[in-house]
């Protein structure tokens, strides 16, 4: 993004931590005032598409006709390119877009100066949208992609750091609270997936609790 790349591809399995990404972004994206639009709805058209952009870009439209809001959203670009900024479009769950959003995606990415992008895009997904992009008629759109980030399960080093951290930011102490089975099972069961990792340690220490067991083996 600080290298104005485009379209960057985001992709990761089902709870391996796409979201919670797009959300740190978003975050820093607001830190830097960078003006920002996040969907978060795949289930929709072009004409809905082109309102959540205006509206998350607070840009007032009360015509339905898609050239004008077109045509504002680029008035709006041009304004905060000469200003310095360049506007972010996250689309998360974008498996879910239909082949008629991806091409209007791609035709926004049209918008630029004679130097740099109007607007950079940022798509996240499961891997079926790596599946979807792949088809004929969104060739075009592949190739605009600049930069593809894959999301990868945990191995057993990182799970274990993984719930050590989430201990200690709920407040534990450095008592070992999962003996090296219990994250060894862990890890094994949930092939790795955080969401999937975070659902076993919890009934874990609930039944811990039940149980009156201080550690978890």
């Amino acid at each position: 993004i600080r290298t104005g790349q485009g379209l960057m591809l985001l992709s990761g399995e089902v709870g391996s931590g796409k979201t919670t990404l797009a959300n740190y972004l978003l975050n820093w994206l607001r830190q830097q005032q960078i003006p920002t639009s996040f969907i978060f709805n795949s289930r929709l058209n072009v004409g809905d598409l082109f309102d959540f952009v205006l509206f998350d870009f607070g840009i007032a439209c009360e015509s339905k006709d898609k050239s004008v809001k077109h045509s504002l959203l680029i008035a709006w670009l041009l304004t905060r390119y000469r200003a310095g900024k360049t506007p972010i479009l996250i689309v998360d769950e974008a498996q879910g877009l239909s082949s008629a959003v991806l091409e209007e995606i791609r035709l926004l990415l049209n918008l630029e100066s004679s130097r740099e992008k109007l607007l950079q895009i940022v798509l996240v997904g499961q891997p079926e949208l790596e599946e979807k992009l792949d088809r004929p008629e969104l060739r075009q759109l592949r190739q605009r992609i600049t930069v593809h980030c894959k999301i990868g399960p945990l191995n057993s080093a990182e799970t274990e750091l993984y719930v050590h951290r989430r201990l200690r930011v709920a407040g534990a102490r450095d008592e070992p609270i999962f003996l090296s089975d219990a994250l060894n099972a862990v890890h094994f069961y949930s092939g790795g997936i955080p969401r999937v990792i975070n659902i076993l340690c919890e009934h874990a220490l609930i039944n811990a609790y039940t149980d009156q067991i201080r550690q978890v083996t």
